[in-house]
């Protein structure tokens, strides 16, 4: 039987090269990378007045055609909750799952990146509404719009770390209601370039 103490040393010996890892695209397609971010949402739309700021999570797949230019894949999820003061006061909760396409355009520097992007998406969003005697779940799909900058410092050939500020644009309907879904999430990423 082995030891945790052989576990631990094989997983040492594993962890050296790893942290000198190379990018595995061949130099013959597009550099790829994924991007993982953990962060903020900031409601900004006046619908979202009475929400508090919330968490905010993404996980972005992309390809650099040129050193400038990219295009990207992006999966997110963010959530903000509040109470909302009107005759019976009741609390709310909205959660948005959104999945966006953009194109990015960087400026790379020795030790750093900046980069813009901008693109559209669709906002799978849902509310919940609770109070003492009341509830009320409701789900809405929206289209929506999105920009954004970020810098990003390089740890390594294939890894970086930074910030990314993404405004995002959207409009749903829940039961007939309408609502905008428009915030800023602010987010520390961790890049890998494949």
């Amino acid at each position: 039987m082995k030891t945790p103490a052989a576990f631990l040393a094989a997983l040492a010996l594993l962890a050296a090269p790893a942290a000198q890892a190379q990018p595995v695209s061949a130099r013959s397609g597009p550099d790829t990378y994924l991007v993982l971010g953990l962060g903020a949402f900031l409601p900004q739309a006046g619908d979202l007045d009475q929400l508090d700021p919330g968490i905010a999570l993404s996980g972005t797949f992309g390809a650099m055609f040129s050193p400038n230019v990219g295009a990207e894949a992006s999966l997110g999820y963010y959530r903000a909750t509040g109470t909302v003061r009107t005759v019976t006061d009741f609390d709310r909760a909205l959660g948005v799952i959104p999945v966006l396409a953009s194109v990015r355009l960087v400026a790379p520097f020795k030790a750093m990146e900046l980069s813009a992007r901008a693109g559209v998406g669709v906002h799978f969003a849902s509310r919940y509404d609770t109070a003492l005697l009341y509830s009320n779940y409701a789900t809405s799909t929206a289209f929506g719009w999105q920009v954004g900058g970020s810098a990003a410092f390089k740890l390594s050939p294939t890894m970086l770390v930074g910030v990314d500020v993404l405004g995002t644009f959207a409009e749903a309907k829940f039961d007939g209601d309408t609502t905008r879904l428009d915030g800023i999430t602010v987010a520390v990423t961790l890049g890998y370039r494949l």
